[in-house]
């Protein structure tokens, strides 16, 4: 996946200082279709907690990355470590990190 050189990095930990606007950042609903499906197959496969993903997401200031580990996933947001959550209308890609 390429990360766009103005998207800033950041840690969990600054997740939750983030502000995320409702609407989604994907406005084609094919591309929507497939970010569902995609988030569908992590969450089926049993090896989703212990694999990194790389998710590029968007909040009111701009693009963000974060290399992180997926601790669960509810109909609305995806799950990190201590519980912190990004809005899935918000990601913008989100795949494997290569080991």
């Amino acid at each position: 996946m390429r990360i766009e050189p103005q998207t800033a990095w950041v840690d969990t930990e600054e997740i939750v200082l983030l502000h995320f606007p409702k609407e989604d950042i994907l406005f084609s609903k094919d591309e929507q279709a497939e970010r569902k499906a995609l988030i569908e197959e992590i969450q089926t496969k049993d090896t989703f907690k212990t694999r990194t993903f790389r998710i590029v997401f968007q909040d009111i200031e701009g693009l963000k990355a974060i290399i992180s580990r997926i601790w669960g996933l509810s109909e609305k947001e995806v799950i990190l470590k201590e519980g912190v959550t990004i809005p899935i209308q918000r990601i913008l890609k989100i795949d494997y990190e290569k080991r």
